[in-house]
């Protein structure tokens, strides 16, 4: 009697199973339609576990991720949801239309939610009841209204949140319900109609790697609270209004490998920034810095892009700028920059592009550079009389004689040039 029993406990569940599957399948099949899913793996004879892109557990379905697949459908809440099981759905990188219905509330354990870079509209909707919730990514679609920040409060296991380059939304002043979210450690809300200061509680998101409020409306200064999140390694707060100077204690960041501030307000000094030695991009450009560019840098064996372009930045630079690292980029126009230019930024010959024009900059362009042959862009006119060219046959076997002022031209016939873009007029070439 005990061994009847367990079988046919064994064949009630093994019958359940096949239930659940071919219900599954039938679900799968039904989004195959609303997605626009072409996979020939998604085909009524395979289970759940053989469809491309879908993650079973023991039991079933898990996860569905279909990134990049060029879907033109649309969504289905009232058929995704009916996979009880659901944690992930991933559907980023499609053609993918239409709104989020409220529907998605049904998803009750979904923990990760990817819907970047589709054309959906109409408002986000609220998220109470997704208390599993870690990642939420519906950046880059074409989302209108306003954001439901309040239901994003009680969302205390998210780690990622990113709703950037939506710019149809409300405008609304930082929300404040964000920085209760302990757990983050990527926060992307470029490009959707922030505005106002960023409140000092930002400090209080402790494990952020990154951040981005850029393409906003925010204004006033950094607070100095931002320095408590020392675990950044990208920072990116480039075309707001902000006002003030780079906050006290900045220095304590020292994660820090991309920072922008570009097109702000913001002036001082760069003194905080000389510690930041795992810099690899420092983008400052259309601000009102100033003072020298600090020594240090041309020990950050990291840096490869400097853009600090017109500001009111002055001195000399690092002679041992780009040395030490895999140079690729640095534009430093338009400010009073004296001085001869470092010599070795392209000495490990990946540097493309080199703008130091409407400067002051005065000797000789070093020939190592004629031996550049990555360098695509080379703008240098604009600086002060003594800026010449080094004396060397590398510069005339390289550079186009319709590039320089008509009274060099003579000297440099029937020469090739491959950098492509070069300014050099308004200097006095030898």
């Amino acid at each position: 009697m005990p061994i009847l029993l367990f079988y046919l406990v064994v064949l009630f569940l093994s019958e359940s199973v096949i239930l659940v599957r071919c219900d599954e399948v039938q679900i799968l099949l039904e989004l195959k339609k609303s997605l626009g899913v072409s996979d020939e793996s998604w085909t009524p004879n395979n289970a759940p576990c053989q469809f491309a892109g879908v993650t079973c557990t023991t039991k079933s379905v898990s996860a569905i991720d279909l990134t990049n697949k060029s879907l033109p459908g649309y969504l289905s809440f009232d058929t995704i949801c009916q996979l009880s099981s659901l944690q992930k759905l991933s559907l980023g990188y499609n053609d993918l239309s239409g709104p989020i219905r409220p529907s998605l509330n049904n998803c009750t354990k979904l923990q990760h939610l990817d819907l970047a870079f589709n054309y959906l509209i109409g408002h986000i909707p609220d998220f109470s009841s997704l208390t599993e919730l870690r990642v939420l990514n519906l950046s880059d679609n074409a989302f209108t209204g306003p954001v439901p920040w309040t239901s994003l409060f009680q969302k205390t296991k998210l780690t990622d949140f990113l709703i950037g380059d939506n710019p149809s939304l409300d405008r609304s002043l930082f929300p404040e319900e964000l920085t209760s979210l302990h757990r983050l450690t990527t926060l992307y809300l470029s490009n959707c109609s922030l505005h106002g200061p960023i409140p000092p509680s930002i400090g209080n998101l402790t494990k952020l790697i990154v951040l981005e409020l850029s393409v906003n409306s925010l204004t006033g200064p950094i607070p100095q609270e931002i320095t408590r999140l020392t675990k950044l390694f990208q920072l990116e707060l480039w075309k707001n209004q902000l006002t003030g100077t780079i906050p006290p204690n900045f220095r304590k960041l020292t994660e820090l490998a991309n920072l922008d501030f570009s097109s702000n307000n913001m002036g001082g000094d760069l003194t905080e920034l000389k510690y930041l030695t795992k810099l690899q991009s420092l983008q400052l450009f259309y601000n009102q810095f100033s003072g020298e560019v600090p020594v240090e840098y041309g020990d950050f064996d990291n840096l490869v892009d400097l853009s600090i372009y017109n500001n009111m930045f002055y001195g000399q630079h690092p002679q041992n700028l780009g040395s030490k690292s895999d140079f690729d980029a640095i534009d430093v126009s338009t400010n009073s920059f004296t001085g001869p230019i470092p010599p070795n930024m392209c000495w490990l010959g990946k540097m493309t592009y080199m703008a130091l024009l409407e400067n002051q900059f005065t000797g000789e362009i070093p020939a190592s550079y004629a031996s550049c042959t990555t360098l695509k862009r080379f703008r240098v006119s604009n600086n002060s009389p003594t800026f010449a060219l080094e004396t060397t046959p590398r510069w005339t076997q390289m550079l186009d004689p319709s590039l320089f002022p008509e009274e060099v031209t003579s000297l440099r016939e029937s020469i090739i040039c491959i950098i492509t873009g070069i300014k050099m007029k308004n200097n006095k070439f030898q």
